[in-house]
């Protein structure tokens, strides 16, 4: 809280500053301008034998991908100006897009699931054509979360004070994603796996909220790193029992 002798005239400049902040315009940029690095964490247990069996992983299909860039969409604004006082209330949903991921996510998902299957697989992946081809579809893929803005400024001739909270989160991210194992051509095996990831609330009070939005970007990435790694486990155990 500041409190000083304040012109009338500064007025309407710092309530407009103030409750301009942390806009749509500014969130989605915030987003935008990181670049998370999806990652795979190795802890799914180690297969003691592996088969004969050698199935050639296809390219990865993905039907509805991220948007190029983060979407930020209003959900409820409230402002209430008087004379002496100004208060705000802004609550956005915030959509991440390819923009702030390092990584192809169908490129990242294939060699994902190489690697979990040299890890806990039966059979031998390869990229090689052979008898067993194995499919796999992200039908969809998607993390957002609740940003709100709020705070108040009181003018009093001689004095005023304000404050300003940035919230973001909880995060919730989807994936849904299939997989055909086909034998020489012929489908043998097929199934569909939806996971949702949700983390936490963050907080912070604050004029600006550039590390905010920057911790919220990774929170989401992250929850789209752990719905991969369980798909992938997912798909491997499944795919094991099946030759």
């Amino acid at each position: 809280m500041n409190k000083k002798v304040l012109p009338f005239h500064y007025l309407v400049v710092i309530t407009l500053t103030l409750a301009g902040c942390a806009g749509r315009t500014m969130i989605r940029k915030g987003i935008d301008a990181q670049h998370c690095s999806l990652a795979y964490l190795h802890d799914s247990p180690q297969a003691t034998a592996k088969k004969d069996a050698k199935i050639n992983i296809d390219e990865i299909t993905i039907v509805n991908n991220l948007p190029d860039s983060a979407i930020v969409a209003k959900k409820r604004i409230i402002v209430i100006p008087a004379l002496i006082f100004y208060v705000w209330h802004k609550n956005y949903e915030c959509y991440i897009g390819k923009k702030s991921i390092q990584e192809d996510i169908p490129g990242f998902v294939h060699e994902s699931f190489m690697e979990e299957a040299q890890r806990s697989g039966s059979f031998q992946p390869t990229k090689e054509a052979g008898e067993y081809k194995l499919r796999i579809t992200i039908d969809t893929i998607r993390t957002s979360g609740a940003y709100k803005v709020e705070g108040h400024f009181i003018y009093g001739g001689f004095f005023y004070s304000y404050r300003t909270y940035q919230y973001a989160g909880p995060c919730d991210a989807y994936l849904s994603i299939s997989y055909s194992l086909e034998k020489n051509g012929r489908v043998i095996a097929e199934n569909t796996f939806a996971f949702d990831k949700k983390a936490t609330v963050l907080k912070k009070r604050a004029k600006g909220g550039a590390n905010l939005r920057k911790t919220f970007t990774t929170q989401m990435t992250e929850c789209i790193s752990l719905n991969i790694k369980a798909a992938m486990e997912k798909i491997v155990e499944e795919v094991n029992t099946k030759i």
